[in-house]
């Protein structure tokens, strides 16, 4: 019995050996096209996690792999719908930057950050000065002033702290030379003095002058008296003529004899409305000449 079951029907034996056969490849493809699904739903999150373009091509690769392999059954027909690549949203950047033409050979570009209003279009240079204060400078330049005190006078220009013009500011100068100043020292006394530049030399510097040579200052020693007093044009002539004002400060100028051999010499006194003198014993001495 047993070898009539060994040695049955040929025919039966092959159909046998092919469905194990067949069985055998649908269990390859099977496990083949499962492998693969699991690939690409692997890159397919690590796709979505990163956003990375690189994990993007290799869930593609992975796709043609899985629709070139030999799948019949819909289960995985509909695995290979269901990973397609998602479609990607480009971002772009807008950078605004503003250009300057400072002079032939600077060029100043300005970006933006995040989140700043963008600059509106103008023909306008936004760093460069206005004619009538660019023009000052120019001249301040060609006198041969320092630049540290140029750069100070436009400031308190731009800032509103010095009104003055091309020529005011000519005229300042050539009143202040003629009375034997150098332009260096204008310098200095103009690095002082803020509204310097702005006075009227005919109304505010005449009058100062002629205030000192009333007071006995000699004309050559009045170049020297108001370099070491640039504020002193900063005041005005009171009525009585013998003291300046500015608002409740005061200044008188006193020329005296100084020391032994009775050389004259300029004293100029600094007060307050109102002070006492010689009342106590801190009390300043204060002017010496009505």
């Amino acid at each position: 019995m047993d070898g009539d079951d060994e040695d049955g029907d040929p025919r039966a034996t092959s159909a046998a050996k092919a469905a194990a056969d067949a069985a055998a490849d649908a269990t390859a493809n099977a496990a083949a096209a499962s492998a693969a699904a699991s690939s690409v739903a692997s890159a397919t999150a690590s796709a979505n996690a990163a956003s990375n373009k690189k994990a993007f091509n290799r869930l593609q690769s992975g796709i043609d792999a899985l629709a070139g392999s030999d799948i019949r059954d819909a289960a995985h027909a509909a695995a290979l719908l269901s990973f397609r690549r998602r479609p990607t949203r480009q971002q772009t950047s807008h950078v605004v930057c503003s250009v300057s033409q400072q002079s032939e050979d600077k060029v100043v570009v300005m970006k933006n950050s995040v989140g700043d209003l963008p600059i509106p279009y103008s023909d306008k240079d936004p760093y460069k000065l206005p004619l009538s204060i660019e023009r000052v400078q120019r001249m301040l330049f060609r006198f041969g002033w320092e630049k540290p005190w140029i750069e100070q006078i436009v400031d308190r220009i731009m800032k509103g702290m010095l009104k003055t013009t091309e020529e005011r500011t000519q005229a300042v100068v050539d009143y202040l030379i003629s009375i034997g100043l150098r332009q260096d020292e204008i310098c200095n006394m103009a690095s002082i003095s803020v509204v310097l530049l702005g006075l009227n030399p005919q109304t505010r510097l005449a009058s100062i002058v002629n205030y000192l040579k009333e007071r006995g200052v000699p004309a050559g020693s009045i170049p020297s008296l108001v370099l070491k007093h640039p504020r002193i044009f900063e005041y005005k002539l009171m009525a009585e003529g013998s003291s300046l004002s500015k608002g409740k400060a005061r200044i008188q100028v006193d020329v005296i004899p100084a020391g032994l051999s009775g050389e004259m010499s300029a004293a100029v006194t600094y007060y307050r409305e109102g002070a006492s003198f010689l009342v106590s014993p801190v009390s300043p001495i204060g002017p010496l000449l009505p």
